[in-house]
């Protein structure tokens, strides 16, 4: 349960980020803040996870990589936040995502 709760999390992160309208968004903000079309930049996104199912209380670390939707979805769970790192099959994209927890 708890590698499928980390795999269901990385397909929603990369179907997020390949959505259009997310797409559309980053655009018009590329626009006011520079540093989102900028390659040498390093960007990074939080999320809130809301609360985590309680199989994952007794986790301590999870790390996977997986390939979906033509990204390399690198993803971490490690107390109560999943960490991604996404790359362009190309290796051209660097986007650093972490989704924390309510729960402390």
């Amino acid at each position: 349960m708890p590698l499928l709760f980390l795999e269901e999390a990385s397909e929603f992160i990369a179907q997020q980020i390949l959505n259009d309208n997310v797409d559309r968004e980053l655009r018009k903000m590329a626009s006011i803040f520079p540093w989102i079309d900028d390659e040498t930049a390093t960007s990074y996104f939080e999320l809130n996870l809301g609360d985590l199912p309680s199989y994952m209380e007794k986790v301590s670390l999870i790390a996977n990589k997986t390939y979906t939707r033509g990204l390399i979805v690198i993803s971490i769970y490690f107390e109560n936040t999943v960490y991604f790192i996404l790359q362009g099959g190309d290796g051209k994209i660097d986007i650093y995502i972490w989704l924390s927890s309510v729960i402390g």
